[in-house]
Order: structure tokens, then C-alpha cells, then sequence
């Protein structure tokens, strides 16, 4: 871990393997694979709240959230953690439906939107998008246009368009856009002569 600032450059060496770091309310904390979550203190790196919890759960994504840090690994797909909470146990799975897509497909990556979305790339299913609960609301994958499902880096620009780094490319989504397409290579073949939506599920009817 290394900080340059007016003062100079400085360093903090692992205890074994540093694997993912992030900011929480100002302040640094890093994961060690072997000895758990640590926080910045002056120039130190001390244990931060329930710390022994992160040994050996790799996490591939952490970002603030609120009052709380969103983190997804691949042992047991999405985390929360409340590093203020009066709860003795500070890191807990979250039940929800988007785990097991991201341990099948290797979560690698994630970014938060500024509506609050949790987008999450993997090595072999595209991306997936949910709620802070970990529903999946959809998923952009090489069957609806991206060149490539193993997804290594994830931005937003300022437009809130969605730009994926790729194992073969770049590709960009226009996730702001109110308007949703359906073609051949999302699977719908045909002409469309007919259309119903039934609790929140579109059904079409094509020749």
C-alpha cells in the first residue's frame, strides 16, 4: 500500500497478500488475504472493526454505500459491511439471487451507479445489475450486444454511459437511456405482431 502526498511517499508493506482496498467515510481500509481487514490510523495499519472476518474471503468488489460498504467475493457471492454498527459481527452475506451467478461466473469487478444500481462484472457471464439487496433487476451479456463475456474493468463517465473493458475490446452501454431494444441476438426472431405486459413481464408475440 503506498500514499504520496506534500509530505512525501510512503509505504505499508502486507502481512501476506494485499487483495482489495477502499475508502469508507475518509477513511482507507485494505485486505490482507491471511490476516483480515485493516484501516489506515495516522501512519499505522490497525485491525478495523470485526477485521478477523475478512481471512481468507477474497473480495473482488467494495464500495460505500450509504452507512455500510457493498462487497462481493467468490465464495459466497454479496457481502455487507457495517464497520459502525453495534452489532458484534460486522460482515454478513446477503441472501439474494444474484449469489450464485457470482460464484458460477467469477465476480471480478463492480461499480455503483448514481441511481443506486449495483453493477457487477465476471469473468464468464457478463455483468449483472441489482438492488442494494442483491436482486438482479438485468444483465448485459454478449447475447444482448457487448463483444465479449469476461468483463475486467467497469466505468462511468459523465454522461452515466457504461463502459466495459473486455477480454476482446471495449464496450459501451447507454444504461441512462430510457429505452430498451430486442432483436435477433437477444433471441427474438421474427416479426413482432403482438405485445402484453403481465406483472412486469413483457410478452411478445412474433410471425
Amino acid at each position: 500500500l503506498i500514499r504520496l502526498n506534500s509530505q512525501g511517499l510512503k509505504y505499508w508493506k502486507a502481512f501476506s497478500t494485499f487483495s482489495i482496498s477502499f475508502v469508507y467515510n475518509d477513511e482507507i481500509m485494505v485486505q490482507d488475504d491471511d490476516f483480515g481487514l485493516f484501516k489506515q490510523s495516522n501512519d499505522s495499519l490497525v485491525l478495523a472493526p470485526s477485521g478477523k472476518g475478512f481471512i481468507n474471503k477474497r473480495f473482488y468488489f467494495a464500495k460505500q454505500f450509504n452507512n455500510r460498504v457493498l462487497l462481493a467475493n467468490r465464495i459466497k457471492g454479496l457481502y455487507n459491511y457495517e464497520p459502525d454498527s453495534k452489532k458484534s459481527e460486522k460482515l454478513n452475506r446477503i441472501v439474494c439471487n444474484a449469489n450464485q451467478t457470482l460464484i458460477d461466473d467469477f465476480v471480478s469487478s463492480g461499480i455503483i451507479t448514481n441511481d443506486h444500481k449495483i453493477i457487477l462484472g465476471t469473468n464468464s457471464g457478463g455483468c449483472i445489475v441489482v438492488n442494494e439487496k442483491g436482486k438482479i433487476l438485468s444483465k448485459i451479456t454478449k447475447g444482448t450486444g457487448i463483444q465479449h463475456n469476461n468483463i475486467h474493468a467497469l466505468y462511468l463517465d459523465t454522461d452515466e454511459n457504461l463502459w466495459l473493458g473486455l477480454d476482446k475490446g471495449i464496450s459501451r452501454c447507454d444504461i441512462a437511456e430510457p429505452i430498451s431494444y430486442w432483436n435477433e441476438l437477444q433471441g427474438l426472431e421474427g416479426s413482432v405482431t403482438s405485445m402484453i405486459k403481465y406483472k412486469e413481464i413483457l410478452f411478445i408475440g412474433t410471425l
